[in-house]
């Protein structure tokens, strides 16, 4: 089973979070959430149709990361001023990493973001 946490749950994430959950059927959970508006995220899973009891929930995207050992791949679906940093600390995991668009919003933010996944 290939369990994923996503950082921020936000509409355009739910979107490809149903898709890689429900089309993969048991082999893919989301496993953990840290969103700011944890209730309009607990809305989103549900209307997903998809156990909001075997989701983990954290508060911040560092106490998510705490515990990155626990998962196997990673979504960003925060505002977008803060895909590129969220990305650089989720690039330190090396774990596998979808980041909705923009994945930056600034040359300075293309620019760390191709320094944190130098190699991969």
């Amino acid at each position: 089973m290939v369990r994923l946490a996503a950082i921020g749950f936000g509409g355009r994430l739910c979107g490809m979070g149903r898709g890689m959950c429900k089309d993969c059927g048991d082999e893919v959970k989301m496993a953990a959430i840290a969103d700011v508006a944890r209730e309009a995220a607990a809305k989103r899973l549900e209307a997903m149709k998809l156990p909001a009891e075997d989701v983990t929930w954290y508060d911040s995207d560092d106490a998510l990361l705490a515990h990155a050992g626990e998962f196997d791949g990673f979504l960003i679906g925060t505002r977008c001023h803060l895909h590129t940093p969220i990305a650089c600390k989720v690039a330190k995991t090396g774990k596998p990493l979808f980041l909705e668009k923009p994945v930056a919003i600034s040359r300075e933010q293309l620019a760390q973001l191709r320094e944190a996944f130098k190699g991969r």
